[in-house]
Order: structure tokens, then C-alpha cells, then sequence
């Protein structure tokens, strides 16, 4: 069995309408292109300041119903990578992902677990606790015969997870991201590779390209689709939104799985 996934490598700025109008496009193009599943970034709705984050919940919540119309339309299903989502909690919000089946319906809500609080060498300073609420729960999902984990950008950085999803049965695993350039281009393309060979899965990471608007940090892009082997299969550009296409084929991975059973040890 093989399956063609698209990632929607994008440049969100702090204009929502116009991110909307972005991402539909790209996913116009991914239907052209054969794609079977279309995996948008982190935050690919709003890219700016968080003083206007309570207003993007609301209509990051309200226009979730396009993409549900658009992939029963299309009969593709759709990764939202990642909203803003409320809480019960006054200005605080979770960074939560969505997995919309063919038919419309959300299979999947994942909220981001490990929040972004770092200082980087090049002294720049990020602290998504300050706004969000972590989630709690590892997700699977079963579509198509397969089964798809989810992960949100740093969580690449914590393996444990990526062995536990490998263990309930993932086969792949989502890493929607907007990462930042400094770290991108130290860590981006070993983490990625690392967490596909030692988990035997694919990896489908769309990232975000271009500079925050708000915070003015640059953010990596190269998004990327990884073989359980550790090929790149597919990988985006530094600078421009597009979209990153590659096959993956399920009967190579399990294959491997059978041949080379590290997940048993």
C-alpha cells in the first residue's frame, strides 16, 4: 500500500484572512498534485502578536468547518498542524493539532505537551508557556489502514514520546512545526531523521519558512518527509511557501519492521 502526503510549507503572517487564503490555495495545489493526505505547519493560521491571540481562537475555531467541507469535497484528509485553541483558563490558550478524515470528521485532537520555553545561544528568547496550556495525552489516530502519531515542532526533542507512539502502532508520525533558523539549521534535519530510523516510521514534518512578524525570529523551513530508514524523501525550500510531496510506501516499512525488529527489544 502506498500513500502520496503533502506538507504545506508556509510563510503565515499576522494577517489571518489572508493565511486562510494562503493555505486553501496550497491545498488546491496539493489536490493537483495527487496528494492523500495534506499536512499543514504549526500556527499556519496567525503568525503575530499575542496580545491578539484571543480573537484568532475564536476564529481559528470558526473556520475549522471550511476544512472539513474541503475534505469531503476533495476526499483528502487534512492535518490542521496546529490552532489556537481556548482553555478554561483566562489568556491562556493549548497549541493544538486536528486530523480530519476524508469524511470531515476529526479523528484526532492533539494538544502540544512540551512547551517552548528556551534561550538560544544567539540569545533569543521564546516562552510559549507564557501564553499556552500543555496537554496531557499522546495521540493515535487509524485512517486508511494506518496508524498516525502526532507531535508538534521541539517535541522532537524528546524520543521517549516518539518510542511510545512507535509502540502503540504508529507508522507515522506528524511533526507540524515552525522552527527557528538557529536551532533549524544545528538540529532540524538530524532530530528528524533520528526519530524516523530509531522508530522505524515515516516522518512527515510541514515547518513554517520565513520571519515571525511579531517576534521577528526566522523560521527554518525545509520542511521535510522522512523514510523509516532515515531517506529524505521530499524536502522544502529555506525561503518560499510551496508544497513538499513524496510517496510513502507501507509495505517497505513493514517489511523492515519484520526484518529488522528493534521495536520488540
Amino acid at each position: 500500500m502506498k500513500i502520496k502526503v503533502a506538507c504545506i510549507q508556509m510563510n503565515a503572517t499576522k494577517n489571518f484572512g489572508q493565511n486562510l487564503d494562503q493555505a486553501i490555495r496550497l491545498a488546491r495545489v496539493a489536490e493537483h498534485q495527487g496528494a492523500q493526505v495534506i499536512a499543514f505547519p504549526e500556527v499556519f493560521l496567525y503568525r503575530g502578536s499575542p496580545s491578539q491571540y484571543k480573537a484568532i481562537a475564536q476564529k481559528s475555531e470558526k473556520v475549522i468547518h471550511k476544512f472539513q467541507h474541503i475534505a469531503c469535497l476533495t476526499r483528502i484528509p487534512i492535518l490542521l498542524g496546529s490552532i489556537l485553541e481556548r482553555s478554561n483558563h483566562p489568556g491562556k490558550y493549548f497549541n493544538t493539532s486536528l486530523f480530519i478524515s476524508e469524511h470531515g470528521q476529526i479523528i484526532a485532537k492533539y494538544r502540544k505537551k512540551h512547551l517552548f520555553d528556551v534561550k538560544t545561544p544567539e540569545k533569543l528568547s521564546v516562552s510559549e508557556s507564557k501564553w499556552m496550556i500543555p496537554g496531557k495525552s499522546l495521540i493515535i489516530a487509524s485512517l486508511f489502514g494506518v496508524k498516525w502519531g502526532f507531535s508538534i515542532c521541539n517535541e522532537l526533542r524528546f524520543p521517549q514520546d516518539f518510542r511510545e507512539l512507535a509502540n502503540r502502532g504508529a507508522e507515522v508520525i506528524f511533526v507540524p512545526s515552525n522552527f527557528l533558523y538557529e536551532t533549524g539549521k544545528a538540529h532540524w534535519h538530524i532530530l528528524l531523521r533520528s526519530r524516523a530510523i530509531e522508530n522505524q516510521a515515516f516522518i512527515v514534518a510541514p515547518a513554517q519558512v520565513g520571519t515571525h512578524p511579531a517576534l521577528k525570529h526566522k523560521s527554518f523551513g525545509h520542511s521535510l518527509i522522512v523514510d523509516p530508514w532515515g531517506k529524505v524523501l521530499a524536502e522544502g525550500s529555506s525561503s518560499k511557501s510551496e508544497v513538499v510531496l513524496a510517496t510513502l510506501d507501507f509495505n517497505i516499512l513493514r517489511q523492515l519492521r519484520r526484518n529488522f525488529p528493534v521495536l520488540n527489544s
